[in-house]
C-alpha cells in the first residue's frame, strides 16, 4: 500500500471518536495534501492535545494521529516529542502507539536509494528504548529493542546496538532471544569494533551461560579465530585436514 493511501487509511480509523472539525480537516489533507491543508491540520492537532479536558485515551489518539502527519512529511525533529509524549503520558501502552511504530518503520526505507532513512531509524531507536524503560513489564518490550537493535546495527550506529543488546539480556533474561542479544554483543565487539579482548570476554560468557545455544558452534569457532588473519585461519584449517 503506497504510504500516501496508508496515511488516508489510518487516519480514518483513528479519528472515528474525533470531533467533527477534526475529521474533516483530516479528510480534507488527505483528498489534498498540499501546504495550506497540512497547516491547517497540524495547527489543529496542537488546539486538540492543548484542550484541559481530553481523556488519556483521547490524547493517545491525537499524539498517535499527528505522530502520522509528521512521519508523511519526513518531520523526524517534530516526531521525536510527539513519540515522547504518546509514551511518557499514559500509564499502560495503548494499542494505537504500536500503529505508530508500525507506520514508522513502514516508511524508514527510502524508496529511491532502497536504504533506510537515519533520522527515522534515530528515531524509531529511541522511542524502543524510551518504551521499554517506560513499560519494563509490557511484553513488547524486548521484542522491540531487539528490533531496535538490528535497525541500530543497520545504520551503523553500533554503540546504541550494543546498549539495547545488553538491556535485553540484562532486564529481560527469559526473551527467547536473550542468548542471540548476548551473542550479538560478541560478534559487535569483535566483528565491527575489533575490541578482541571484550569480544573474547562475551563469546566465553556465553558460552558458559548457553552452552546448547544454537549460536554455540558459532560463538566457539569465532572464539578460536579471534585476532587471527583470513591466511592464519586458512593455514590452520589445512594442518586440521592433514
Amino acid at each position: 500500500m503506497k504510504p500516501f493511501f496508508y496515511l488516508l487509511a489510518l487516519l480514518i480509523l483513528l479519528a472515528c471518536e474525533a470531533e467533527p472539525g477534526l475529521r474533516e480537516l483530516e479528510a480534507a489533507y488527505a483528498a489534498n495534501p498540499q501546504a495550506e491543508t497540512l497547516a491547517a491540520l497540524e495547527a489543529a492537532y496542537s488546539e486538540a492535545l492543548a484542550a484541559p479536558d481530553l481523556s488519556a485515551a483521547e490524547r493517545q489518539s491525537l499524539l498517535v494521529r499527528q505522530g502520522v502527519l509528521f512521519i508523511k512529511q519526513d518531520n523526524y525533529a517534530a516526531l521525536g516529542q510527539t513519540l515522547t509524549n504518546a509514551i511518557q503520558d499514559d500509564d499502560a501502552p495503548r494499542g494505537e502507539f504500536f500503529i505508530l511504530l508500525d507506520s514508522l518503520l513502514a516508511n524508514m526505507t527510502d524508496p529511491s536509494e532502497g536504504r533506510l532513512k537515519p533520522q527515522a531509524a534515530l528515531q524509531y531507536i529511541a522511542a524502543v528504548s524510551n518504551f521499554a524503560q517506560r513499560y519494563p513489564a509490557a511484553p513488547q518490550s524486548p521484542e522491540l529493542l531487539y528490533k531496535g537493535a538490528e535497525i541500530a546495527r543497520s545504520i551503523g550506529a553500533l554503540q546504541r546496538a550494543l546498549d539495547m543488546y545488553e538491556q535485553i539480556e540484562t532486564k529481560f533474561p527469559n526473551y527467547e532471544r536473550a542468548s542471540t542479544a548476548l551473542f550479538m554483543r560478541a560478534f559487535t565487539y569483535g566483528e565491527n569494533l575489533q575490541n578482541e579482548e571484550e569480544a573474547r570476554r562475551l563469546y566465553q560468557l556465553f558460552l558458559e551461560k548457553y552452552p546448547d545455544d544454537d549460536f554455540a558452534d558459532d560463538a566457539a569457532m569465532l572464539l578460536q579465530t579471534l585476532g587471527k588473519s583470513d591466511e592464519e585461519i586458512f593455514q590452520e584449517l589445512i594442518k586440521e585436514k592433514n
